[in-house]
């Protein structure tokens, strides 16, 4: 079955290079073994948008850990793993420039992205992981909260696997700077 980590992540502010959430399930041959929601201390401000669409206030992560301090905790779920996320590169993107920020190294990741399996198989009008999963019936607890969006992502990528399969070439590599298949 494989090992897999689903992720989402929320920013603070428009530049999309810090976050204030994370979500992380870590699945290995089909049991999970490590589920939970990071609220993070980005130490950047945060725009009035990102606090209405995510929740999160700066008073709220005021004494969260920081990405730098929790790295050590969770970075096994980022190595020898295929991470799962809707809008993969973006996610990735925001990791890594956070991870860029604090010195912890320029890491490659193996991910498959919910979009581009759902624009290929589903072919709907709206792609944005609220519309896919309210449209098939997949629950969302609240969208834009990390582990809700991450455990959605999850009941999506086992939908398309079981009605449509898993090809090698769902499987694509991110360096942080690019993106390409392998």
């Amino acid at each position: 079955m494989g090992v897999f980590t689903y992720f989402d992540v929320e920013t603070p502010n428009r530049f999309n290079n810090r976050m204030s959430a994370m979500g992380i399930i870590h699945v290995v041959d089909g049991v999970t073994v490590h589920e939970k929601s990071y609220l993070l201390n980005p130490e950047v401000h945060f725009d009035a948008f990102n606090i209405e669409l995510t929740g999160i206030t700066p008073q709220m992560i005021k004494t969260a850990p920081t990405l730098k301090q929790i790295w050590p905790e969770i970075e096994p779920y980022f190595v020898d793993t295929i991470i799962v996320a809707h809008n993969a590169t973006f996610d990735l993107g925001v990791l890594s420039a956070t991870l860029a920020h604090y010195g912890l190294g320029n890491y490659g990741f193996e991910y498959i992205d919910t979009v581009r399996l759902a624009k290929k198989h589903l072919k709907y009008k709206r792609n944005n992981l609220a519309y896919i999963c309210a449209t098939l019936g997949i629950l969302m607890d609240r969208h834009h909260e990390a582990l809700s969006d991450a455990k959605a992502c999850q009941e999506l990528f086992y939908y398309l696997v079981e009605r449509f399969g898993f090809m090698d070439d769902d499987v694509q590599f991110y360096r942080y700077g690019s993106s390409k298949r392998f």
